[in-house]
């Protein structure tokens, strides 16, 4: 007996194309991260992870690497759309 298979048969092509392609640029959230994608021949940026007082790290790191203009200086939160912004608001 053959065990499941970890994609319907409908989903699996998709999902093997999508291994096939490769990303140009991985982001890594934090420093264990970074190091566990060392060695990748796809580029990998580091960006601080928000824990421990990291925060305003990690924003500065976002708006850099994502090109938001800017001073992410005045909040220490990520501008979130309309839509993100009220189910923030709620989890809070």
């Amino acid at each position: 007996r053959d065990p499941p298979a970890r994609f319907p048969p409908r989903d699996h092509a998709r999902a093997v194309g999508a291994l096939r392609r490769q990303p140009k640029r991985i982001v890594a959230i934090g420093r264990d991260a970074h190091l566990a994608l060392a060695g990748l021949e796809t580029e990998v940026a580091a960006i601080r992870h928000p824990s421990y007082g990291g925060q305003r790290e990690f924003i500065n790191g976002m708006y850099g690497l994502y090109g938001i203009a800017g001073d992410p200086v005045g909040s220490p939160e990520l501008p979130l759309g309309p839509r993100y912004a009220e189910t923030a608001k709620a989890l809070a």
